[in-house]
């Protein structure tokens, strides 16, 4: 999901704060992810859209408008660390982990 800031942000100050710590208790407290860039926050979709839409529609954040987008869409525009934060940290390439045990064991 892209939540679009752009009208929030031209508020008041007071307006514009309140709406964004109103946006991030809301997005919190669903224990939704994030990632905030320029007027947009960015939020993998853990739900069906239908309970999200609603959750975000319940809230009638001023200013905020929101879609839905592929994430292959969404990557692009994110740093490495961004993306793992919000699509996990799957890497393609396996990776060989040796564990030594340097104690001994009587048996």
């Amino acid at each position: 999901m892209i939540i679009d800031l752009g009208e929030a942000a031209k508020e008041f100050p007071e307006q514009a704060l309140r709406t964004c710590f109103e946006l991030g208790h809301a997005l919190g407290n669903q224990h939704w992810s994030a990632v905030v860039k320029d007027n947009r926050v960015f939020v993998p979709l853990t739900l069906d859209r239908k309970v999200i839409s609603s959750v975000m529609r319940t809230h009638a954040f001023a200013g905020v408008r929101f879609e839905f987008a592929p994430g292959a869409e969404i990557i692009p525009y994110l740093a490495p660390h961004e993306a793992r934060r919000l699509f996990g940290g799957a890497d393609p390439t396996p990776h060989a982990h040796a564990h030594h045990d340097d104690q001994t064991h009587d048996g």
